[in-house]
Protein backbone atom coordinates (compact mmCIF):
# COMPACT_ATOMS: atom_id res chain seq x y z
CA UNK A 1 0.00 0.00 0.00
CA UNK A 2 1.31 3.43 -0.91
CA UNK A 3 0.80 4.90 2.59
CA UNK A 4 3.20 2.30 3.98
CA UNK A 5 6.01 3.30 1.58
CA UNK A 6 9.01 4.98 3.18
CA UNK A 7 10.30 8.46 2.38
CA UNK A 8 7.22 9.77 0.61
CA UNK A 9 6.80 13.51 0.48
CA UNK A 10 3.88 15.14 2.20
CA UNK A 11 2.18 15.72 -1.17
CA UNK A 12 2.51 12.05 -2.15
CA UNK A 13 1.16 10.87 1.20
CA UNK A 14 -1.83 13.21 1.06
CA UNK A 15 -2.60 12.07 -2.49
CA UNK A 16 -2.53 8.44 -1.35
CA UNK A 17 -4.75 9.29 1.61
CA UNK A 18 -7.19 11.05 -0.70
CA UNK A 19 -7.29 7.95 -2.90
CA UNK A 20 -8.04 5.74 0.11
CA UNK A 21 -10.78 8.14 1.22
CA UNK A 22 -12.44 8.18 -2.22
CA UNK A 23 -12.31 4.38 -2.42
CA UNK A 24 -13.87 4.08 1.04
CA UNK A 25 -16.66 6.43 0.00
CA UNK A 26 -17.58 4.19 -2.93
CA UNK A 27 -18.09 1.11 -0.78
CA UNK A 28 -21.84 0.58 -0.28
CA UNK A 29 -23.09 1.03 3.27
CA UNK A 30 -24.55 -2.50 3.42
CA UNK A 31 -21.14 -3.95 2.41
CA UNK A 32 -19.39 -2.35 5.38
CA UNK A 33 -18.90 1.07 3.83
CA UNK A 34 -20.49 2.84 6.77
CA UNK A 35 -18.15 1.16 9.24
CA UNK A 36 -15.17 1.79 6.96
CA UNK A 37 -15.95 5.51 6.62
CA UNK A 38 -16.56 5.82 10.37
CA UNK A 39 -13.18 4.19 11.10
CA UNK A 40 -11.41 6.35 8.50
CA UNK A 41 -12.88 9.54 9.96
CA UNK A 42 -12.01 8.46 13.49
CA UNK A 43 -8.39 7.60 12.67
CA UNK A 44 -7.56 10.48 10.35
CA UNK A 45 -9.81 13.31 11.53
CA UNK A 46 -10.69 12.77 15.19
CA UNK A 47 -7.43 11.14 16.34
CA UNK A 48 -5.18 13.18 14.02
CA UNK A 49 -6.06 16.88 14.27
CA UNK A 50 -2.65 17.77 12.83
CA UNK A 51 -3.77 16.40 9.48
CA UNK A 52 -5.67 19.62 8.73
CA UNK A 53 -2.47 21.58 9.41
CA UNK A 54 -0.49 19.34 7.04
CA UNK A 55 -3.18 19.68 4.36
CA UNK A 56 -3.10 23.46 4.77
CA UNK A 57 0.69 23.54 4.50
CA UNK A 58 0.52 21.34 1.42
CA UNK A 59 -1.94 23.82 -0.11
CA UNK A 60 0.46 26.72 0.63
CA UNK A 61 -1.69 28.06 3.48
CA UNK A 62 1.25 28.37 5.85
CA UNK A 63 0.51 29.65 9.38
CA UNK A 64 2.26 32.88 10.37
CA UNK A 65 4.07 31.27 13.30
CA UNK A 66 5.61 28.51 11.12
CA UNK A 67 9.39 28.83 10.88
CA UNK A 68 11.22 27.70 7.74
CA UNK A 69 13.00 24.94 9.71
CA UNK A 70 9.73 23.56 11.04
CA UNK A 71 8.13 23.80 7.61
CA UNK A 72 11.05 21.90 6.10
CA UNK A 73 10.87 19.18 8.75
CA UNK A 74 7.18 18.60 8.00
CA UNK A 75 7.87 17.96 4.31
CA UNK A 76 8.56 14.26 4.92
CA UNK A 77 6.64 13.73 8.16
CA UNK A 78 4.86 10.36 8.09
CA UNK A 79 1.05 10.30 8.16
CA UNK A 80 1.00 6.74 9.48
CA UNK A 81 2.84 5.01 12.31
CA UNK A 82 4.11 2.17 10.13
CA UNK A 83 7.77 3.27 10.46
CA UNK A 84 7.49 3.19 14.26
CA UNK A 85 5.91 -0.26 14.10
CA UNK A 86 8.72 -1.46 11.82
CA UNK A 87 11.30 -0.16 14.30
CA UNK A 88 9.71 -2.01 17.20
CA UNK A 89 9.48 -5.18 15.13
CA UNK A 90 13.15 -5.04 14.11
CA UNK A 91 14.27 -4.33 17.68
CA UNK A 92 12.29 -7.13 19.30
CA UNK A 93 15.08 -9.60 18.49
CA UNK A 94 17.70 -7.32 20.04
CA UNK A 95 15.95 -6.97 23.38
CA UNK A 96 14.83 -10.53 23.84
CA UNK A 97 14.93 -12.05 27.34
CA UNK A 98 17.03 -14.93 25.95
CA UNK A 99 19.87 -12.57 25.01
CA UNK A 100 22.50 -12.59 27.76
CA UNK A 101 25.69 -11.54 25.98
CA UNK A 102 24.57 -8.69 23.76
CA UNK A 103 27.05 -6.00 24.73
CA UNK A 104 26.76 -2.31 23.86
CA UNK A 105 29.24 -2.46 20.97
CA UNK A 106 27.40 -5.42 19.43
CA UNK A 107 24.10 -3.59 19.75
CA UNK A 108 25.58 -0.54 18.05
CA UNK A 109 26.96 -2.62 15.18
CA UNK A 110 23.72 -4.52 14.78
CA UNK A 111 21.68 -1.31 14.65
CA UNK A 112 24.03 0.15 12.04
CA UNK A 113 23.70 -2.99 9.89
CA UNK A 114 19.90 -2.90 10.20
CA UNK A 115 19.78 0.79 9.33
CA UNK A 116 22.01 0.40 6.29
CA UNK A 117 20.10 -2.65 5.03
CA UNK A 118 16.77 -0.82 5.34
CA UNK A 119 18.23 2.24 3.59
CA UNK A 120 19.23 0.08 0.64
CA UNK A 121 15.82 -1.57 0.37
Amino acid sequence: MKLETRNLSLTEQLEALSTVKSISERVPKNDGGGVLRKKFNYVFIVKNPGLQLLEAINGNNIPDNMTPNKLNSLQFSPLTSIDVERSFFSLQTHFNSRRHRFWDINLERNLIVNYNSSALA
